[in-house]
């Protein structure tokens, strides 16, 4: 991921929200990619479409991530990396737009999408890539994540039941070894998305097994409910911007009690 400029919130005294939106037709942040260093306060962080962002330096608090898009859109895009960052990728029209954020064991990170709200620690918490042999629990009728699961662009599956203001969702290695277990019976991960692909294979599903040893989701799996995103009025903040785009980089003030000290770089930067 190459930067195109750097953020560093040097001081804040309580809670900012950064919203990068320029609100003009041919003046936008799209195809910038940022690099941020945080405050130990909250920090709020409004990432509109095609602007590239590595959160994953937030610090202590539990921030918030505003996403313009819907959570199924970016989950069907997600990974995790070997030092255990959370990554988007997300194709947008001729760039692509890539989201970083540290899934913290405590006080994790906020994450808001257009629809739902969950963390980066639920995200995280709910990849199940590994091809061990392990048996997933889940509530609800196998048929009911037949109906809306997907095959992400990785080629795993993202099993989603859609409920009433909510939304439970988990990613597994269709290549692994693992059982599914419903309430009305389980099956082996293959044979789902044998289902899933072929639908006119349809579901065999034997009885429930008392005796395996399973791994209930319950803590895992994510229910992300209808989001509203936090009301906010930034409080006194100090933030260094630094250009590294020789082509120059476009800056905007975010309002009242924030202070951007711009580091310009060798091309024209624009300053909103």
């Amino acid at each position: 991921m190459s930067f195109t400029s750097k953020y560093i919130i040097t001081s804040s005294s309580g809670k900012t929200l950064l919203d990068f939106d320029l609100d003009f037709a041919d003046i936008t942040f799209r195809g910038q990619s940022i690099l941020f260093s945080g405050s130990n306060q909250i920090d709020g962080f409004f990432i509109r479409p095609g602007l590239s962002v590595d959160l994953s330096n937030t610090k202590g608090s539990s921030d918030i991530v505003r996403i313009t898009g819907k959570f199924l859109d970016y989950i069907s895009h997600v990974s995790l990396d070997d030092s255990g960052v959370l990554s988007f990728t997300l194709p947008d029209d001729d760039a692509t737009q890539i989201i970083k954020l540290t899934p913290a064991n405590t006080a994790s990170d906020k994450v808001v999408f257009d629809d739902y709200m969950t963390t980066a620690k639920a995200i995280s918490s709910s990849l199940y890539l590994s091809t061990r042999n392990e048996t997933l629990v889940f509530g609800g009728n196998a048929a009911d994540y037949l109906e809306n699961s997907t095959i992400d662009t990785n080629g795993n599956i993202d099993l989603i039941k859609l409920n009433d203001g909510s939304i439970t969702w988990i990613k597994v290695n269709p290549k692994s070894d693992k059982t599914l277990q419903f309430n009305d019976g389980q099956i082996s991960v293959k044979a789902f998305f044998s289902a899933l692909i072929i639908p006119s294979l349809g579901l065999s599903l034997t009885e429930l097994n008392e005796e395996t040893e399973s791994l209930p989701l319950t803590e895992n799996i994510v229910t992300a409910e209808s989001s509203v995103l936090p009301s906010f009025i930034n409080e006194a903040a100090s933030i260094k911007a630094i250009s590294f785009d020789p082509l120059g980089e476009t800056f905007s003030g975010f309002g009242q009690n924030i202070t951007l000290n711009i580091s310009g770089g060798n091309g024209v930067d624009l300053v909103y």
